[in-house]
Order: C-alpha cells, then structure tokens, then sequence
C-alpha cells in the first residue's frame, strides 16, 4: 500500500514513517533536502 507522509522531517512525521515498515511504500514529503529519500515540496 502506498502512503504519503507530510512532514516527514518533524517529530511526528518521523515516527509515522518508521513504524509503518516495510509492508508500506511510503513516500517522504519534506520542506527541505534530508538524509533520507523524499521530495521537497513547498505548497505556498
């Protein structure tokens, strides 16, 4: 199943996209460049 997380970088976003596993192809969104795989996006 393919998931989308905002926020990726934060707190919150962090440990939703750790724990959901490898069961889910998660996709990273970020406001900025980070160590792990994800697009950089800025919706203003």
């Amino acid at each position: 199943m393919k998931v989308g997380v905002t926020g990726s970088e934060g707190h919150i976003g962090s440990a939703i996209r750790e724990g959901l596993g490898p069961e889910f192809d998660v996709n990273a969104f970020t406001l900025s460049p980070q160590p792990f795989e994800s697009t950089v996006a800025d919706l203003d």
